[in-house]
């Protein structure tokens, strides 16, 4: 058995615009300066309180965090969509092999399910993991945990994003890495890039 983790922002869907508006709302609040969505898609990797950080430095207050995330209660759906193919792949990968997918996600998991929900994908998932169950990227701490749950081989263990937090959560954990280039990341020296979902089922199943 193969055990896939996936990202959630990034990887699966291309959550940025909700993101950046509801940023920008909160900035707002605090008179500061928009941030363009370019930007938004670079530092929204490490989970929210990271993000927030980065944006108010030493203005920073916990309180922030549940500002944000009533905002994006309002934007979460907005502009957002599955990146191509990417559930068809996993669907694939799913018919097609003994595997349990996962998604590891610095993201909170209300806003995960609930999208997963909307686009009828959530059932393709066998466990959703998050910073809500106290892990975070790029802790190895969840992947010990998944491999002990499921008796996989590290060699059968996959870490799929498109940030430096998801490579250096595989490598850390000894774990093979896919980086997927149409992301908000960069390449961390990943032990494979894909340009396209189906590319992932091709390394599984070679594997």
């Amino acid at each position: 058995m193969k055990l896939l983790i996936f990202d959630f922002d990034g990887t699966l869907f291309d959550t940025s615009i909700g993101l950046t508006l509801s940023i920008n709302e909160l900035t707002s609040k605090y008179n500061l300066e928009k941030l363009d969505r370019e930007y938004v898609k670079k530092i929204v990797g490490g989970g929210i309180e990271a993000t927030l950080k980065e944006i108010f430095k030493e203005k920073f207050h916990e309180g922030l965090i549940e500002e944000f995330n009533s905002i994006y209660r309002n934007y979460m759906f907005e502009g957002l969509v599955p990146y191509t193919n990417i559930f068809e792949t996993i669907r694939k990968i799913k018919e097609n092999l003994e595997v349990k997918n996962v998604i590891f996600s610095n993201k909170t998991k209300f806003f995960i399910i609930e999208i997963l929900r909307k686009f009828d994908v959530y059932h393709l998932f066998d466990e959703i993991i998050t910073i809500d169950d106290g892990y975070k990227k790029p802790d190895t701490k969840a992947i010990d945990y998944l491999i002990e749950k499921y008796e996989v081989k590290k060699e059968d263990v996959y870490m799929i994003g498109d940030s430096c937090y998801d490579i250096q959560t595989a490598k850390n954990s000894g774990v093979k890495s896919i980086f997927v280039s149409w992301g908000f990341g960069e390449n961390c020296f990943a032990d494979f890039v894909v340009n396209e979902p189906d590319e992932i089922y091709n390394i599984i199943i070679s594997k």
